[in-house]
């Protein structure tokens, strides 16, 4: 497990966001809310214990950005309104966007396309193949599925992506 400054993660969006479990509790959320806090799914979760526990392991902040269907790549700052799209779906974002998205979204002051590794936090492949399509300057993708330990890694070093 390599982490270094050429060292990027990406998180994918998850279905339950805020404004499904305020409407459970009877409750209305703002209309927009920072990516960070609008993500309310188990993985979503699990990937945020992950990464504080990687920054203090490091002793430095590691850079991540969510992968949504609608809006592409975010920083976890970036504020963002409900809405319940999939890849592949109308209204998401395409993949020649997301590949715009890399070459001028920058996280922690650097440009996305300019990370060599990139970590995957997903169960579904779609997510995995889209992040690792659009960060095509990296050398490698590696897919997370748990942060028990890391139990699944899926290692895509073949670049044949576009």
């Amino acid at each position: 497990f390599i982490i270094d400054d050429d060292t990027l993660f990406v998180v994918n969006c998850t279905k339950l966001k805020v404004w499904d479990v305020a409407k459970e509790l009877g409750f209305e959320a703002p209309r927009k809310m920072p990516a960070v806090l609008a993500y309310h799914g188990r993985s979503f979760y699990e990937f945020l214990v992950l990464v504080r526990e990687l920054s203090i392991t490091f002793g430095k902040s590691i850079p991540w950005v969510i992968l949504s269907a609608k809006y592409g790549f975010l920083a976890p700052n970036e504020v963002i309104e409900n809405y319940d799209v999939t890849f592949n779906q109308p209204g998401s974002i395409s993949d020649e966007e997301l590949a715009k998205q890399v070459e001028f979204k920058e996280i922690n002051g650097r440009r996305l396309s300019l990370f060599k590794r990139v970590y995957v936090y997903t169960r579904n492949p779609i997510y995995f193949e889209k992040a690792c399509r659009a960060l095509r300057n990296a050398n490698i993708c590696i897919q997370l599925a748990s942060a028990q330990a890391v139990t699944y890694i899926h290692i895509r070093s073949d670049r044949k992506y576009p």
